[in-house]
């Protein structure tokens, strides 16, 4: 397949917090114990016209931006997921991913100006997404079940290549919603599928970095430790 470039930058603010909608059209700061402490004290601020939504919360972005590069080194659906997954049963679960994911990451759709927020029904939406696509590759139903996968607000340019000078495309994401879904996109085009571990339960990657396609474990030590616990029934 032809080399394809991912151009993307984006900007991940100081601190994030969590607020919450409140019946009284009000939202009241609310930050998980050890996760990103907010320097900002709770705070009520005016919800005019705002339609209740079926997660009443904000992800709030505060202090300076710092730009990232996180297409270089890291599958970002993957890590979103197992965020998602290590905070398993807990009541907050959602509001702690967020604010996990942001803190390395920044916001899915805003540049986290001081004060920009989005709803975390966004980010609930985009994990159910993804957890679905997983499904259908463990249950083996991708090609019956998916006839496309938009892809999101995507710009694309034909390139030289520096070392070639031969035409190479470059994909510009115009948000990090955007850049998740197209690197996943690439991945899944070039044969990948989201797994979870048979022994840990961790979500991970097959079909390309290595891994084979029918590929059971996220890693050595868990082939390992599974193989051990069978040979010690």
């Amino acid at each position: 397949m032809q080399a394809i470039d991912f151009n993307f930058s984006w900007p991940v603010a100081e601190s994030y917090e969590i607020e919450e909608i409140g019946e009284a059209g009000g939202i009241t700061a609310y930050s998980p114990p050890g996760l990103l402490p907010s320097r900002r004290k709770p705070k009520k601020v005016a919800v005019i016209g705002h339609q209740a939504p079926d997660v009443p919360f904000k992800i709030v972005a505060h202090g300076a931006v710092t730009m990232k590069q996180p297409l270089e080194k890291l599958p970002l659906a993957t890590v979103l997921l197992e965020t998602y997954r290590r905070f398993a049963g807990e009541p907050d679960r959602l509001q702690k991913t967020a604010l996990r994911f942001a803190g390395e990451f920044g916001l899915l759709l805003s540049k986290s100006v001081e004060g920009d927020a989005e709803d975390l029904d966004q980010w609930q939406d985009l994990i159910d997404e993804l957890l679905g696509l997983q499904k259908s590759f463990e249950a083996g139903q991708w090609n019956l079940t998916v006839d496309k996968w938009p892809l999101g607000n995507i710009r694309a340019d034909l390139v030289p290549d520096p070392l070639t000078a031969t035409p190479r495309l470059a994909f510009y994401p115009t948000n990090l919603f955007g850049a998740i879904k197209v690197q996943l996109g690439h991945k899944l085009a070039r044969g990948a599928s989201l797994k979870t571990c048979v022994e840990c339960g961790a979500f991970f990657e097959t079909g390309i970095d290595g891994k084979r396609g029918d590929a059971k474990f996220c890693c050595a030590l868990c082939r390992h430790a599974h193989n051990n616990k069978r040979r010690g029934r």
